[in-house]
């Protein structure tokens, strides 16, 4: 079985991404949203008018700015990595950690296989934190990456991070 990563996380987290879990690339680089043709990074990039370098620098991107980010899931067996491939999940306690950061106001997943394992798994919904989908940023998503951008800019304005 695979395991995901820890969260990267602070106390003021405003905003916690969701993700379902590591791709192949992702678990052999150690870090979220490893390869090289996923979005992630250069929407977030983009949107904060910075440039990083380092995985270090990504870290400190997401935690001067609020964000927490993690995956739904703990452990899993998946052919491959797309999200379509799961065949056994362990999902994290999101709701605890929900409830030890009483700081956000908005939970984002980066997909609709994220917001499914968070609703089958955790289906914990305060009333004042908001959720959305939001597209996944792999290249498997063939929705145009200014689009994509578009649609994480309007939820980071709404969670007030951006």
């Amino acid at each position: 079985m695979n395991h995901g990563f820890a969260p990267i996380e602070n106390q003021d987290a405003r905003v916690l991404i969701l993700g379902t879990g590591p791709s192949v690339v992702s678990l052999q680089k150690e870090e979220y949203y490893g390869h090289p043709t996923n979005a992630f990074w250069p929407i977030l990039m983009e949107l904060f008018h910075t440039e990083c370098k380092s995985y270090a620098e990504k870290k400190q991107l997401l935690l001067s700015h609020q964000i927490a980010l993690w995956d739904t899931l703990k452990a899993f067996d998946r052919k491959g990595s797309l999200d379509s491939n799961y065949t056994e999940v362990v999902p994290n306690d999101i709701q605890r950690f929900l409830e030890s950061h009483p700081n956000i106001i908005a939970v984002g997943f980066t997909g609709k296989k994220a917001e499914e394992f968070y609703r089958r798994f955790v289906h914990f919904y305060p009333g004042h934190i908001f959720f959305q989908a939001l597209p996944s940023p792999s290249a498997a998503n063939t929705m145009k990456r200014e689009r994509k951008r578009e649609i994480y800019q309007d939820f980071f304005q709404r969670a007030g991070v951006l």
